[in-house]
């Protein structure tokens, strides 16, 4: 129903009443998103004018995209050479490494950096082609897991020598089977 028909008619009529009050709360809620917009505007152009004079309300200047332009591709590079300085040793190193270390343990013999050495270059045929390189980073990284054993774990570990793999591959190859 229209407002001008309603005010025409007594208003005694609910579905005249009914219509005003609908026509008033649309009118309400239109000033109300008149002034959201006109709210919104005056914001964006405060961040505007404070982004305009920058130098004083913010430590970012003008030429920090310039600077950003090479500071990140520097970053990403720098971060690219870290992690390729970083050794990364395969399950099969690792595996291997923990087999050398388990078997002088349950031998009890000497089962430091330099007797792994011995006996991981000694392995090594004059004719090999490909001859296995010692890598010392990968045996003190294991030393460090043994001392981080506690005494039950050490003592078990001297038993077998497959008792050993499993507990030293629990720390060094988290969730691979032990043979």
């Amino acid at each position: 129903m229209h407002p001008e028909r309603c005010e025409m008619k007594i208003k005694i009529n609910k579905g005249c009443r009914i219509a005003q009050s609908i026509n008033h709360r649309i009118a309400i809620l239109r000033e109300s998103a008149e002034l959201h917009i006109i709210a919104r505007m005056r914001v964006r152009r405060w961040q505007s004018n404070l982004l305009s004079s920058a130098g004083f309300f913010l430590p970012i200047q003008k030429d920090t995209m310039l600077k950003m332009k090479f500071l990140l591709p520097l970053l990403i590079l720098l971060s690219a050479i870290v992690w390729w300085l970083v050794p990364h040793y395969s399950d099969e190193d690792k595996g291997y490494y923990i087999a050398v270390f388990c078997t002088l343990t349950k031998d009890g013999r000497d089962n430091s950096p330099n007797a792994m050495q011995q006996i991981i270059e000694g392995s090594n045929s004059d004719y090999a082609l490909q001859k296995i390189r010692f890598k010392s980073d990968l045996a003190e990284h294991l030393q460090k897991v043994w001392r981080n054993l506690t005494p039950a774990q050490q003592q078990q570990a001297h038993q077998t020598a497959l008792q050993c793999r499993q507990i030293m591959s629990t720390v060094m190859l988290p969730g691979k089977p032990v043979e």
